[in-house]
């Protein structure tokens, strides 16, 4: 994002979705990750039509469930439920939150781990394979980018503060987001140590859908947050056996 487009909406990304899903054809199988999984609920939720299958992994539903983090945080920072603080952070980004902002948030819930893997790092200088895996993550997860400015007070506003989406109070226009529509498969992926999405916040749509429990799936990988999409227990072990089901979702006739 750039002050340019500091004001895109939430409107604004589901038609980027929408885009997406008119140039694959036909119903599409939606996979969203961390933030991209409320994001593909909505989308789900207000098109049923046209979503086959519908995976989320690290995803909060619920923002409230587990033991939440960062609504915690934000508890801590505007008490009296304002939006202040996060209005001051856009402000300072000229109408965008700044990625490092959003990195140094994460990093501060859980500091210990940023220390260990500096301390992994020196002590295992000489070995390639280490050094070559923490680049890799280090490329990965500090490679931020800035959000517009609109957009991310709305997040922040309706969904970690006022927990919208599974109250059934959140509205996209005139439009009502009812999870209750999503009838579609369901596989949802989440962290055993997941601090920032714990699994009960992936697994609270299973309940608030109408799909049939059979074809609810649900997983739990032994890592942490970032282990649901970087790990090799999980990209090896977890991930090609749920998307083994999405394809066989895929060949089979849906009423």
């Amino acid at each position: 994002a750039t002050p340019d487009t500091a004001g895109v909406s939430i409107d604004e990304y589901l038609d980027v979705v929408d885009c997406a899903v008119n140039h694959v054809g036909g119903r599409a199988n939606l996979i969203g990750d961390c933030q991209g999984g409320w994001l593909a609920a909505i989308y789900a939720a207000l098109e049923p039509e046209r979503v086959n299958t519908l995976t989320l992994a690290g995803a909060p539903i619920d923002f409230h469930a587990g033991e939440p983090v960062i609504h915690e945080v934000l508890r801590g920072v505007a008490s009296d439920g304002s939006l202040r603080f996060y209005e001051a952070l856009v402000a300072g980004g000229r109408g965008v939150l700044r990625g490092k902002h959003m990195l140094t948030g994460f990093i501060a819930i859980q500091p210990g781990d940023e220390i260990s893997r500096q301390l992994e790092l020196l002590a295992n200088l000489n070995d390639p394979a280490h050094v070559a895996r923490y680049r890799e993550f280090e490329d990965w997860f500090k490679h931020t980018q800035d959000i517009p400015g609109a957009f991310y007070l709305w997040v922040v506003q309706h969904l970690f503060r006022d927990n919208e989406l599974v109250r059934g109070s959140l509205r996209i226009g005139d439009r009502a987001v009812r999870l209750a529509s999503i009838d579609m498969p369901l596989y949802l992926l989440a962290g055993a140590t997941d601090h920032i999405t714990p699994p009960d916040q992936v697994f609270a749509i299973a309940d608030q859908a109408s799909t049939p429990p059979e074809l609810v799936l649900r997983d739990v990988t032994p890592g942490g947050h970032l282990g649901l999409f970087m790990g090799h227990h999980a990209l090896r072990e977890h991930w090609p056996a749920l998307l083994t089901e999405v394809l066989r979702h895929s060949k089979a006739d849906r009423p």
